[in-house]
């Protein structure tokens, strides 16, 4: 080939290169469930560097101050917590209403005084697995409002918890709506989306591990299995190890139960044997009186698949273990196949048609729903935030508190756009570039839990002075 002939052959490959630039979709296109992507002519010339972020200056800043309202003037105190309500870290709350977590505070407070447990249930995506998050909800409500215990555990725990060590042995076939599992006609999932369902003689046990004696969550005095009873007689026996056993319970009618065990003298491990055919829904293991956080796990979820539980049995087991918020964090694993806003929108949809369901089961129930947090790809050779994430979340952001939940936004308090690349390199998130380091997960749990404590101190200033209009000093000193 002559020189010349060289020379056209790369001109023209050039220029095909950036016809095709031009023409490519800026967010690239989607084939067989990949996505591809093409340069743009100023990225082929020159290579954008991304800004670096620190993560600890991020929740340093991210950190809301903590006032003591005894040393400072009234005004001074409606400021603080005037900026409370537009910091990163704030609850995105349905009309700006600030009492809305204050239904679950007054139960709360009462809780202990009236000998009773309440639950907050959390569900998410493997982002909460080994009890991550949860655990920093529940050591901080425990400690406000007393209580002990892991709360509900399944009867098999496909996923090591930090919380308990659990096992079971004996046949059992899984139904679940997510994940393994077989589908059922009945809708008898129980709260969990997930049953399992026992024929023959079986036993469940539950010690404690070296994070829970750490974290106290022990003893156990407060133990309760539910399940839905399919057909004769049905026996559970609770006992530990090496002694006789405490307490018998036995069943005969078909339908929904809970077999409850209140114990005077509190177990750090314990067994129930089961003999019968049900559908075991969970095992609450609790203290005698206070606030039980319940870490349910689900692997691989979007979160779009509540109001496929029977609604009856979803109300009959929030009113008997005594629900009193709802929290969902979902989100990542539909993040990789949103790659346009239609698809984003649609996946929003979703989540708001499950709100709503829970909405209509249970109308007084406040619902958080904690949004993905940032997740990298690798775009365009660099690693960096999927293309319609940050989209997803202002979608989420905007239209969720609009239906009447609230809303927390971890892509925002972990710094926003390529803020995951720096937590990887911090050691807070794994070379997955999607899920949180036991690191990682402490520090965004922690934020949390200060967002939750901020709200509790405003609720008892209010509670303190009910003489006085909120709404309209606030308005003053916004």
């Amino acid at each position: 080939m002559r020189p010349y002939q060289i020379s056209l052959f790369i001109f023209v490959i050039i220029a095909l290169l950036v016809i095709i630039s031009l023409v490519f979709p800026e967010g690239g296109i989607q084939i067989f469930g990949y996505r591809f992507d093409f340069p743009a002519p100023q990225e082929m010339i020159r290579n954008k560097e991304k800004e670096t972020i620190d993560p600890e200056l991020i929740l340093q800043q991210q950190e809301l101050a903590q006032l003591d309202s005894l040393h400072h003037e009234f005004k001074d105190t409606l400021t603080y917590y005037a900026k409370a309500m537009v910091h990163p870290t704030r609850f995105y709350l349905p009309n700006d209403d600030y009492s809305f977590f204050d239904s679950f505070f007054k139960e709360a407070e009462q809780a202990r005084s009236s000998n009773r447990v309440i639950r907050v249930l959390h569900y998410g995506d493997s982002q909460i697995e080994l009890d991550r998050i949860s655990i920093n909800m529940r050591n901080y409500f425990q400690s406000v409002f007393g209580g002990s215990g892991p709360g509900l555990l399944p009867l098999y725990q496909s996923i090591p918890t930090a919380s308990v060590y659990q096992s079971y042995s004996g046949e059992y076939t899984t139904y679940a709506l997510y994940g393994d599992g077989s589908r059922t006609k009945s809708r008898d999932y129980g709260l969990m989306a997930k049953t399992f369902q026992i024929s023959s003689p079986g036993s469940f046990y539950v010690s404690t591990s070296a994070q829970e004696r750490k974290t106290k969550l022990a003893p156990y005095s407060n133990i309760t299995l539910l399940l839905t009873h399919l057909g004769e007689q049905f026996k559970a026996t609770l006992s530990q190890k090496g002694k006789p056993a405490i307490s018998v319970e036995t069943i005969s009618e078909p339908g929904f139960h809970t077999i409850n065990w209140r114990l005077d003298t509190a177990l750090s491990q314990f067994s129930i044997q089961m003999n019968g055919w049900g559908n075991i829904h969970g095992v609450l293991v609790d203290g005698k009186a206070g606030v039980a956080v319940d870490n349910i796990p689900m692997r691989g979820a979007s979160g779009t698949f509540f109001s496929q539980i029977d609604g009856q049995l979803m109300q009959q087991t929030y009113r008997e273990i005594n629900v009193k918020m709802i929290v969902l964090q979902f989100g990542g694993n539909s993040v990789p196949s949103i790659y346009n806003e239609k698809s984003a929108d649609k996946y929003v949809d979703q989540i708001l048609s499950q709100i709503d369901y829970f909405h209509r089961l249970f109308p007084d129930l406040p619902i958080l729903f904690i949004g993905p947090s940032d997740m990298g790809t690798r775009v365009k050779g660099e690693m960096g935030t999927y293309p319609y994430l940050p989209y997803l979340v202002e979608q989420l952001k905007t239209r969720i508190p609009a239906h009447g939940a609230a809303f927390w936004n971890m892509y925002e308090v972990m710094g926003g756009e390529n803020s995951m690349v720096a937590w990887v390199n911090k050691g807070w998130a794994g070379s997955d570039y999607v899920h949180f380091t036991p690191q990682g997960a402490q520090k965004i749990g922690e934020i949390l839990v200060q967002s939750f404590e901020t709200m509790y101190q405003f609720y008892k200033l209010r509670a303190n002075n009910s003489d006085v209009d909120f709404d309209e000093l606030f308005q003053k000193v916004k």
